[in-house]
């Protein structure tokens, strides 16, 4: 059936596979977006010669503590700005209480009053104990408080409760560092008060909690193997003045918020010898209006991110969306010597843009 499939490809190699690679490393126009088309067929991160393309299938080709501000999309498979939040923050010395080893349910009830911001969208910061295992959330919901009722029970005519999920899970053991909540759809209304409803699991061990209540709080508890976080009106809950649970800060923002400035920087690539010339092309969804090599910023480092070398990009693919832009020659030669190949795309001026493939080249 592919026997004459080679005829028209660069070099005549002897299979459409080594054909398609060929094309991908041959630095024609459109070579770029087909190596970023191949990587997201594969799903993975596709190894070029003397390069690589990541088309974000996963985040794995990104350096997480290296980059700042980035929003992973694994939907959409692109990075993004994350909108500046307001935070509303507990940070109260922590101690650890290994006491209570039943199931157990926390409503805390934060205040107008310490709520200093409104928003569509909140996340929750949850925080573990500091020795010994912490108890398991097995779910969390935040909402408003009900205009009347007990004082743990939760609106369900202006909002509806929503569950708080972590990494898309409906359970957490909160980790001794902290570890922040997806960020959740929700109206809050900073002139109301709101409650977050938690089921734990049994344990031997206890959560982390606040010495003291944080300010503008009430926590209520009962014991019970009934789980009812999502249950807006309950009943049998006791206030306690001993501690608040497990979270730390809140943080809310506002879709029509500005966007933060994102700093995205890859994993370390090996180059065979110490290159050069570089080359980048970045293919990028554009909600507003940018101006490339000012809102975005492209840039490749020989020597594993202590010096960089700033690419000006300019646009190869227009006909449709996302465009690619790419830079050619980039001259690497007054960079520290190295052959630890990373690019970084930065945003700037509170930008929304998404970053949904990036190919880098050496020689």
């Amino acid at each position: 059936m592919f026997s004459n499939a080679t005829a028209n490809l660069p070099g005549a190699p002897a299979t459409v596979q080594a054909a398609i690679e060929a094309l991908a490393n041959s630095g024609g126009k459109n070579d770029a977006l087909l190596a970023l088309e191949i990587a997201d067929l594969k799903g993975v991160r596709l190894g070029m010669r003397n390069g690589v393309a990541d088309a974000f299938d996963d985040a794995t080709g990104v350096d997480a503590a290296a980059s700042t501000n980035e929003v992973y999309d694994a939907t959409n498979d692109w990075f993004s700005p994350s909108p500046t939040p307001t935070t509303m923050d507990h940070a109260i010395v922590l101690t650890t209480d290994a006491t209570v080893a039943t199931q157990r349910k926390y409503r805390i009830r934060y205040a107008a009053a310490g709520l200093v911001a409104a928003g569509t969208f909140v996340r929750i910061r949850v925080v573990g104990a500091n020795a010994g295992a912490s108890k398991a959330i097995t779910n969390m919901f935040f909402g408003r408080a009900a205009a009347s009722g007990d004082a743990w029970d939760m609106d369900t005519v202006s909002t509806t409760p929503v569950r708080v999920t972590f990494g898309g899970l409906s359970s957490i053991t909160p980790p001794a560092a902290g570890e922040w909540s997806d960020w959740i759809p929700f109206a809050l209304d900073s002139t109301k008060d709101h409650i977050i409803a938690m089921d734990l699991a049994a344990a031997t061990a206890g959560i982390r909690y606040l010495p003291s209540q944080a300010p503008n709080t009430e926590t209520y508890f009962k014991d019970g193997a009934t789980d009812e976080a999502g249950t807006p009106n309950v009943t049998g809950y006791a206030l306690t003045t001993a501690a608040t649970p497990v979270v730390m800060a809140i943080e809310v923002k506002s879709s029509a918020s500005a966007y933060g400035n994102m700093a995205l920087r890859s994993v370390t690539y090996p180059a065979a010898a110490v290159p050069t010339t570089g080359r980048l092309a970045v293919q990028l969804t554009e909600p507003e209006a940018v101006t490339i090599n000012t809102d975005v910023i492209a840039k490749m480092s020989r020597d594993g991110g202590v010096t960089w070398a700033t690419a000006v990009l300019t646009l190869a693919q227009f006909q449709f969306l996302p465009r690619v832009y790419e830079a050619n020659n980039i001259n690497l030669s007054s960079l520290g010597s190295g052959s630890s190949m990373k690019w970084e795309i930065d945003t700037a001026n509170n930008k929304n843009v998404a970053v949904s493939g990036v190919v880098m080249q050496w020689s």
